[in-house]
């Protein structure tokens, strides 16, 4: 495997996650955004972040030398010159993501192969305007990336082999398994999924049938840790919106009033989920993960 550095555009929840991911498991990173205040907190999340995963015993490595294997940079030729493999995870706007691709064109190595961690776009919206269309493909990780550690490999039709298999097995090489989708595919496997019971739930919601928190707690007690509505605030309601928005425009009538919903009740209100601190629920505490959420239930008023 070539890879020894990796650059990270953007230093948002996904980011500094990824970022951390690979530091843990020997591989030194650029961290780059324009916003040197973001670089600030994400430095301070990823510090934090570490200590618990030290305490909880997933990390079992020096703390101190996972922190030194990441930069912080605002300089896009220092973050770019020299790096093995980008990941970008900024906004979900083909456009701007070619753009801010076609710039490291211009300053990353001719090897250097670029992926972008979007959830929901297609490689080949993006790959034409990047520059190097033959290394690009989509690298999506799971949220949180070393909990939910499957990590989608999607190349698009024009993407050569070599630029596939190490990003294959550059995810391998930090601990997350790799799905390798054979055909481009809005969601990926995952993705797609979830999106069909969020859909459902947030139905529920908009119909009246029941609260979004009884049907968190119809989640959690039949299916698994992490119902619809506490998924929702963690993906991002910005990005729940922009998904559904995008399907309303293209005709689909089933998200038109999910799109509004979401729009009418958080993103006009400025409440994107975990990363703004409120959405369904408000953080860094939320209702649903306390004890007795599901189960010690009172007759509303």
């Amino acid at each position: 495997m070539r890879t020894k550095k990796v650059l990270l555009i953007g230093s948002g929840t996904m980011g500094y996650q990824i970022a951390l991911q690979f530091a843990m498991h020997g591989i030194d990173v650029n961290l780059y955004d324009i916003n040197g205040e973001a670089l600030k907190a994400a430095e301070k999340n990823i510090g934090d972040l570490l200590d618990e995963l030290t305490v909880s015993g997933f990390y079992k490595g020096e703390r101190q030398a996972a922190l030194n294997r990441i930069k912080y940079l605002t300089d896009k030729h220092e973050a770019g010159k020299d790096v093995d493999f980008v990941n970008e995870s900024i906004v979900e706007d083909p456009q701007i993501k070619g753009k801010v691709f076609r710039e490291f064109h211009d300053i990353c190595p001719s090897h250097t192969v670029f992926t972008s961690n979007t959830g929901y776009l297609l490689g080949s919206q993006i790959a034409p305007l990047s520059g190097r269309p033959e290394k690009f493909l989509n690298v999506h990780f799971g949220n949180p990336v070393w909990l939910e550690n499957l990590t989608d490999i999607m190349p698009h039709p024009g993407t050569e082999k070599e630029a596939v298999k190490e990003a294959f097995e550059l995810i391998k090489s930090i601990r997350q398994i790799p799905l390798l989708i054979k055909k481009e595919f809005s969601g990926y496997i995952t993705n797609h999924i979830m999106k069909a019971y969020m859909q459902a739930s947030i139905e529920l919601l908009i119909r009246g049938i029941a609260s979004y928190k009884d049907i968190d707690r119809a989640w959690l007690t039949a299916n698994g840790p992490k119902p619809p509505f506490a998924l929702m605030d963690m993906m991002g309601l910005d990005l729940m919106y922009y998904v559904a928005k995008r399907d309303s425009d293209a005709g689909m009538e089933s998200a038109k009033p999910w799109a509004e919903y979401l729009y009418e009740n958080f993103i006009s209100k400025g409440k994107h989920g975990v990363k703004s601190g409120e959405g369904f629920y408000k953080y860094p505490n939320p209702e649903w993960k306390q004890p007795g959420f599901a189960s010690d239930v009172e007759f509303p008023d």
